[in-house]
Order: C-alpha cells, then structure tokens, then sequence
C-alpha cells in the first residue's frame, strides 16, 4: 500500500528501512534530513513533508525497478516527490508527455493514456518503481540548481540497492543521471537501461528516450530474471 504523503511524510524524515539501510553504507540520514529541511523555505520544490515521499511510497524491500530522473517539476506547486509524477494538473507536462508516448509507441508495454490530462504515477510506486530523482529539489523555475547539493544522499542510496542480491533494472533517464550512480552496479545481478531525458532530442552517448524502449526492456530483463514484470498501466 501506499503511504499517505499527508501523515507518514509530514516530518520530512527518511522512513527506517530505507535509514537502516543508508547506515549500512556508512551515511547518516540525518545529514539528508537536515540538508531538506534547510533547502526547503518559500520558492523551493517540493515542500519539505514531500521530498523523502519516493523512499515512503515504495518500501526498500519491495523495489522492482529504480526510475531516476534529474531533478523535481521547479513550477510552483507542480513538484509531487516523485520523479515525473504530476497531480491535479490539467495537462501533461512535456516530460511525462513523452514518457507516455514511448509506452504508447512500444507494442510489448501494455499501457494506454490516462483520460483528462492524468498524470499521477503513484501506482507505479504501489507496485514497486522507485520513482526517484538525482536531486530531491529544486529552486522555483531553476531546473537543476540543488543536483550537485543532492549528489552524495543519491549515490549512497543507489548503492544500498546496488549491493541487494535481487535483480533489479535500473533505468537512467538524463544524460546526467549516469553520474550519480555507484563507481559500479553490478551486472548481474542488476541492469542499467539508460537513456537521454526524455524531452532531449540530441546525445552522443546514450540512446534517444524515443528511440529506446526502457519500459520493456525493464520487463524482459525481470522476465530473463523468473520475477514478474511491472503493470505499466495507470
């Protein structure tokens, strides 16, 4: 089930498995806690009971595939906590509007459009994609002004699910996301499906979020694996 983003995330804390874990690693989770709690003030996105909602909606136990995106929606009130994921917009904003049509256009991801512009994700999260961003928030319209600040909280928290020992994709969307991943993850048991941002239309590295199915790519992998693969649909 998912946790309610107006009780359990209130305090703006990290949730105990996911801070255990973070332990494990040598990374104290009151240094993220902290660095939210002094980031968050008027013209910063999410507000601060919302930027840890990722780790509260999908359970560390529960993670079937990691989605990391950049940075949060820097639009006022738009920044949901989790990567992509918009609620009560009217319409799509162009990055989830070319999410959905890679889905669309990919004939092995059973998917259709949600009706009226919908674009909350946390179905998604129910059913075990960590929807996670590189930095945790933004300043109003300034798109990736906290992603260095945010560096050292991600690469430990990718590299506690870097050392599971069940497989997992993880799926890269930026041309910046690589960079915040462990030196390694190891291949197997894991899966890195990178591709570029899904509104760039450029990159010399890596694939072409249109040109690219990561969705099923995601889902073969877990198939190859003997574990089920995600209901994309929403």
């Amino acid at each position: 089930m998912t946790v309610s983003t107006t009780s359990a995330t209130e305090a703006g804390s990290i949730p105990d498995d996911w801070a255990e874990a973070l332990r494990k690693q040598s990374y104290d989770p009151a240094d993220a806690e902290a660095l939210a709690t002094r980031l968050c003030s008027s013209g910063v996105w999410p507000e601060n009971r919302l930027v840890f909602r990722a780790l509260w909606d999908t359970p560390l136990e529960q993670v079937r595939v990691v989605l990391l995106g950049q940075d949060p929606y820097s639009q006022p009130g738009k920044a949901t906590g989790l990567a992509f994921s918009q609620d009560g917009q009217p319409t799509l904003g162009d990055s989830l509007d070319a999410l959905f049509t890679n889905m669309d256009d990919d004939p092995d991801v059973s998917f259709s459009r949600p009706s009226s512009g919908a674009g909350d994700l946390a179905l998604w999260a129910d059913r075990g994609v960590l929807l996670l961003n590189s930095a945790l928030t933004v300043a109003e319209n300034t798109p990736g002004s906290h992603r260095s600040t945010w560096r050292d909280f991600t690469r430990h928290l990718l590299q506690v699910l870097a050392v599971e020992s069940r497989p997992i994709p993880f799926l890269l969307l930026g041309t910046s996301s690589p960079k915040w991943c462990p030196t390694r993850i190891p291949d197997p048991p894991h899966r890195v499906i990178p591709t570029t941002h899904p509104v760039a239309w450029s990159s010399k590295h890596i694939p072409l979020l249109r040109d690219a199915t990561p969705f099923s790519d995601a889902n073969r992998f877990l198939a190859a694996a003997n574990q089920r693969g995600i209901d994309w649909r929403l």
